[in-house]
């Protein structure tokens, strides 16, 4: 009896954590996320490059063909990081906010 006992809860618990590892994320803008928040798409398309520093030198040489994702930003933009957006929206780049 405990046997068969120890035996279903080992099952139960292998059950459990196959399950947990087969399931997709659901983290809003998780790259591995294929519903509607995630960017599982986006990544298989177009396989964006992650830029963690506004001053990131792959922003500035040719803005006109770069689109900048910002998503989830965790605070406001300082006066300069402002005027670094500015300049490459002027120059012809597109910023999108997912927010």
């Amino acid at each position: 009896m405990k046997r068969s006992i120890a035996i279903t809860l080992l099952l139960t618990i292998i059950v459990i954590m196959l399950i947990i590892y087969l399931t997709p994320s659901s983290e809003d803008f998780d790259r591995e996320n294929p519903y509607w928040n995630g960017f599982s798409n986006l990544y298989t398309a177009h396989h964006p490059q992650l830029i963690k520093d506004i001053f990131d030198e792959r922003l500035f040489p040719s803005p006109s063909n770069t689109a900048f994702l910002i998503i989830g930003p965790e605070r406001n933009f300082t006066g300069y990081e402002a005027l670094i957006l500015r300049r490459f929206l002027e120059a012809g780049g597109r910023i999108i906010l997912a927010d």
